[in-house]
């Protein structure tokens, strides 16, 4: 028995539109020499639109939070242990250097009740929902054509 098997002709288009939103983003280092990415997750609850980035060992005080016309940027800078004169360091993979991700946030949320927290290396924002507004129903009233009154008169 064979089987069918669904082909998407846009897949390919939207791997590659992804790819270059990746390489295009603000936050990239392609662009932005030491500018380090900075991965996000982002989900939306029944009231509140959640973003979380990971900061591994980035003190609270070293990230700035604000949304200027519709776009929250996390941003700062990550600091390395300094090493004493005649250590040997023999690799240094923890990066270091500042770092910047924005995200262009939805219309439906309200920026005056935005809440932030730092908790084990991840920054949690919060911002609530603004409920859709329900559609409007216009109801149309049907009156009698003149048509109709002409035709009953003439017979």
């Amino acid at each position: 028995m064979k089987t069918l098997v669904r082909i998407d002709p846009f897949s390919d288009f939207r791997s590659f539109a992804e790819a270059m939103d990746r390489m295009f983003d603000s936050g990239s280092p392609v662009l932005s020499g030491q500018t380090q990415i900075v991965p996000l997750d982002v989900t939306e609850t029944a009231d509140h639109l959640v973003v979380r980035a990971s900061l591994p060992g980035v003190a609270p005080e070293n990230v700035s939070i604000q949304v200027d016309e519709g776009v929250l940027t996390i941003a700062g800078e990550m600091h390395t242990e300094q090493t004493n004169e005649g250590d040997r360091v023999y690799r240094r993979e923890i990066r270091t250097g500042t770092f910047k991700r924005s995200l262009r946030l939805p219309e439906n949320v309200n920026l005056d009740t935005a809440s932030a927290s730092h908790e084990h290396g991840v920054v949690t924002v919060r911002l609530q929902r603004i409920p859709d507004p329900a559609p409007r129903v216009i109801k149309i009233g049907v009156q009698p054509t003149l048509e109709a009154t002409n035709d009953s008169n003439s017979n």
